[in-house]
């Protein structure tokens, strides 16, 4: 048991080095994936739009609706708001190998401690993973007592569970929150929304899918659709980008008048002649031989 311990310690640290040190690259390199999120976040609405499943998911919503303004301000409603918050810090704790050492819930505020440490996926999770749709989508799956009336209760459950999600998400988001300001609201900024759009159309396809098995391909798709989209924006911008950093031979050239023509100066190189590649300052002689 000693030496299964040390090897999930050595394990749970390898992961918080490489998470931690890929922090701010993961940041700004989710920023080009933004749009993709947002444009593939549309066919997820569409679909559960042209579904059955869009009359019972909204009524969810609405239940909800009445179910918060009547609980909101209950002792109740504000510990499940945070027993769910911390919920999600432990799940994604445990699945980089850490053990619970220290767990508190209240109304006022809760707090889940580890062995080893900590890292900025473990800190940001509830802001981004939608833990409650995806529990309810699991929990109606596996009971068969549902199979009857499953085309009805599972979309009026997830659009319930949604919804209360982003109800406490909403409420916990301010820069005062202590996990927000352990990670940087800079951070918090470029990395949230993107990843919380990919989730939220994930729950949109779970909400219109009877099965694992039928979600499982348009979730698929959906990843494959914003890596695509996002690593094209990447490589647009890392090569267009580099024209306003650096300049390349001839590429005045381009924007210049093809009918005016400069005089040629015996004593000066040619364009033709000259070294192709990126150069990062003019010879002197090549405007008017001054």
């Amino acid at each position: 048991m000693k030496s299964l311990n040390r090897i999930r310690c050595f394990l749970s640290d390898l992961i918080d080095r490489l998470v931690n040190f890929f922090k701010w690259p993961f940041a700004f390199g989710t920023v080009f994936y933004l749009p993709s999120a947002l444009y593939e976040c549309w066919p997820s609405v569409l679909h559960l739009i042209r579904s059955t499943s869009l009359v019972p998911f909204l009524l969810g919503i609405i239940v909800f609706w009445f179910v918060n303004k009547l609980m909101r301000k209950t002792w109740f409603w504000q510990c499940l708001a945070v027993l769910e918050h911390e919920t999600v810090h432990l799940v994604v704790g445990l699945a980089t190998l850490k053990i619970p050492n220290r767990w508190r819930v209240s109304s006022q505020g809760g707090h889940v401690g580890f062995d080893r440490g900590n890292n900025w996926i473990i800190t940001i999770s509830p802001y981004i993973f939608p833990l409650i749709p995806f529990m309810t989508f699991v929990t109606i799956q596996t009971f068969a007592a549902f199979s009857p009336l499953r085309s009805w209760v599972l979309p009026a459950a997830m659009g319930f569970s949604m919804a209360m999600h982003l109800a406490f998400t909403r409420t916990e988001s301010h820069f005062q929150q202590p996990d927000i300001q352990r990670v940087g609201w800079l951070f918090a900024l470029l990395v949230g929304p993107t990843l919380h759009l990919i989730f939220l159309a994930v729950v949109l396809i779970l909400s219109s899918s009877n099965t694992f098995s039928g979600a499982g391909g348009p979730i698929a798709n959906l990843f494959q659709r914003v890596g695509q989209n996002g690593f094209v924006a990447w490589k647009s911008v890392a090569i267009h980008g580099s024209e306003f950093i650096f300049e390349n031979d001839g590429s005045e050239d381009r924007f210049a008048d093809p009918s005016l023509k400069y005089p040629k100066d015996p004593h000066t190189k040619s364009a033709a002649s000259a070294t192709s590649g990126i150069r990062f300052e003019r010879d002197k002689t090549a405007r008017g031989g001054k």
